[in-house]
């Protein structure tokens, strides 16, 4: 019996497999009841029963016939079936529940689930989030909570309303109730089980019904939260804005409710002063509180204003692409400049827009297409150039940066007053060589026309500089690494684990294959114990077995990281910086890689990682290091050097941050 219980109510297409698979121990029994008349996936969990009914009625059963076996469990997690999460996943879940002591908590949505309530979508600002609401279909307890809790379960069937409920039954802690931000899990859409039980329009009836019969209503607070950063979550204003704006958005509220409301969230004083304080703030930042427009200048006449041009969709913050471009918005808002955001209208960017506004100070989303990776030129820009020419005629800003040469034609709607920078990411024409159905179509001729729009071209990693200085050599190149937080992390899975991490994208598949095919075979006869972890979407087509986990996405990298002693980057093809290169080497991990997976980086062969293209090499560096303890550390000293030298903050932006700053001071000695 391990401490922890995880039940679910399962069906055919239940995805409660991806629960089991974790990178070390699992800390939790899997129960399950099987209400479909496939699969009973007996062999899956600790205890298995079948039974018809909702995930409610079915746990209030199993909760009476198991009374003081369930009770036993320090800590119970009930979840739909359709939850996507692993069990490194659920095993943090726990784990932040016993050391905050909650007694009620969910894992927060990925943006791109499907979303009932605004407030358990993920704000990575906190670990986590303490308020007076938890959705039914993640919730985890205390298991000495479930006394008050399962009397309500053989009430409903569609479960709208417990939810509203439960924190009155265990009395509205503010300290006790959180969404744990630090924990992402995605609910996608597909058609609802419960529909074959109780038709949709009765799931509505019954949660207003019993919560008639309770006295209570559906009104969202958050009491606070636990920073990741110190100094990164909300003012006290900022609290009061939000649980304002939750409540208002709640049709048929009184005014006497409304004001009942203002008094419990700070006394009248207080919101006073912060209200004048906040308004004056903004008056000598060049702005009024939701009622004026920015502009695009301080008090004292010194642009400080900055536009940057995206078609990407925004989450998630911490991979790929991503990663980077929102270490790069926070390095230019570290250096004092403010930022406003055109982006592509969808719902996950929506979704998003908290996380947003805490970096970007003005956001403006245009609806348009995602570039479709085929051909550069017949992408359509205009509604970016729209924005574009809108965002110069309001704001005046002192520089704009598009992200990719497809956005490149925004900077026609840009005086010459203003700096204009593309941030490649890599040298397109190249790509042209994939064997790869989304290759990017451009010809070398147009990717020259596109760049030399531009006064400053942004390349990622140094064999970039030298093909854009050779490109247009009469424009300013300037190289901007990936960027990353240098941390030592220990290993804490098993001894011959090695990982390797990938979307699913085809070089990341091909790479894949490669390895499995070619160099697997050599590291199993050699170590028969190895484990092989494969993380991120690419999982998706890597074999299971003993020795092979495929672990899936996981939304904290560390923690992907944290359980392998070696990694591996096998790609054998792409152009730009290889961000999973950087990322381990930031870690202190000791790294096997191919000479296209340290593209632009090759310095550090040999002493901040091993880099080899022959699938036999590859493969005796693998079985080397995994039984060389001595030579593993001494390349996990050298990768930790070598990030700091290339990607710690202060050197992966100092060439942006000081042309920034050299157009600010002439704009300003020219006013």
């Amino acid at each position: 019996m391990r401490r922890n219980l995880v039940f679910s109510s399962v069906g055919e297409r239940s995805r409660h497999r991806r629960w089991l698979s974790c990178s070390g121990a699992r800390d939790f029994d899997l129960w399950l009841c099987c209400f479909s008349n496939g699969e009973g996936y007996e062999s899956d969990a600790e205890y298995h029963f079948r039974r018809k009914g909702s995930k409610f009625a079915n746990f209030s059963h199993a909760f009476r016939e198991h009374r003081d076996e369930i009770l036993a469990y320090k800590y119970v997690f009930i979840v739909d079936d359709d939850i996507d999460m692993n069990g490194d996943a659920i095993n943090r879940l726990f784990a932040t529940m016993e050391e905050y002591a909650l007694w009620e908590a969910q894992p927060a949505y990925s943006p791109d689930s499907q979303i009932s309530h605004g407030i358990t979508v993920c704000d990575s600002r906190f670990v986590l989030r303490y308020t007076n609401f938890c959705e039914v279909s993640v919730f985890a307890f205390r298991t000495d909570m479930l006394e008050k809790v399962v009397p309500l379960f053989d009430r409903v069937v569609s479960g709208w309303g417990v939810d509203v409920v439960i924190p009155k039954l265990l009395g509205y802690p503010r300290d006790k109730i959180a969404i744990i931000d630090s924990i992402v899990c995605s609910h996608p859409y597909r058609e609802s089980e419960l529909d074959n039980l109780i038709q949709r329009e009765e799931h509505r009836r019954e949660g207003l019904r019993l919560m008639a019969e309770q006295g209570v209503r559906l009104r969202y607070r958050i009491y606070g939260g636990v920073e990741r950063k110190a100094g990164s979550g909300y003012t006290r204003f900022e609290l009061f804005k939000i649980n304002l704006g939750y409540a208002r958005s709640k049709k048929r509220r009184s005014w006497n409710a409304f004001w009942r409301f203002v008094g419990s969230t700070l006394d009248l004083g207080a919101y006073i002063h912060l209200k004048v304080s906040a308004l004056y703030q903004g008056l000598a930042r060049g702005c009024r509180i939701g009622f004026c427009k920015l502009t695009g200048r301080t008090r004292n006449g010194e642009a400080d204003m900055l536009l940057i041009i995206t078609e990407e969709e925004l989450w998630p913050p911490y991979h790929g692409f991503l990663a980077r471009f929102f270490s790069l918005a926070k390095a230019i808002q570290e250096a004092g400049l403010r930022m406003v955001l055109i982006t592509r209208k969808t719902r996950v960017n929506l979704q998003i827009e908290p996380m947003l506004k805490g970096v970007f100070d003005q956001i403006i989303y245009v609806p348009a297409d995602r570039f479709p990776w085929n051909s550069v030129g017949s992408y359509d820009v205009e509604p970016f150039k729209k924005a574009t020419r809108r965002v110069v005629e309001q704001l005046d800003p002192f520089a704009v940066i598009v992200e990719y040469i497809w956005l490149a034609p925004c900077l026609d709607e840009v005086g010459n007053d203003a700096l204009k920078l593309i941030d490649a990411h890599g040298v397109v024409h190249v790509r042209n060589d994939f064997v790869f159905h989304r290759k990017i179509l451009c010809e070398k001729w147009r990717e020259i026309e596109l760049l030399s729009r531009a006064d400053v071209i942004i390349a990622i990693q140094k064999n970039d500089v030298d093909a854009f200085r050779k490109m247009v050599p009469e424009r300013k190149v300037i190289l901007v690494h990936h960027h990353s937080d240098v941390k030592k992390l220990e290993v804490a899975g098993e001894e011959e684990t090695f990982a390797v991490i990938g979307d699913n994208h085809p070089p990341n598949l091909h790479a894949l294959s490669w390895f499995l095919e070619k160099v697997w075979p050599i590291i199993t006869r050699e170590r028969p114990k190895a484990v092989f972890l494969v993380y991120g979407r690419m999982a998706e087509t890597a074999p299971a077995s003993l020795a092979i986990r495929p672990v899936g996405f996981v939304h904290d990298l560390e923690e992907a990281y944290r359980f392998a002693r070696v990694m591996i980057n096998p790609i054998q093809l792409g152009t730009g910086l290889k961000v999973k290169t950087v990322e381990a080497l930031c870690y202190g991990k000791t790294l096997v890689t191919t000479s296209c997976g340290a593209d632009g980086l090759e310095e550090g062969a040999g002493s901040a990682f091993i880099m080899e293209d022959d699938p036999a090499a590859f493969g005796r560096a693998v079985v080397r290091l995994l039984g060389d303890d001595e030579a593993r550390r001494e390349l996990e000293d050298g990768a930790l050097q070598f990030a700091r030298e290339h990607f710690s903050t202060n050197t992966a932006f100092a060439g942006l941050i000081d042309v920034l700053n050299r157009k600010k001071e002439d704009l300003y000695s020219a006013s």
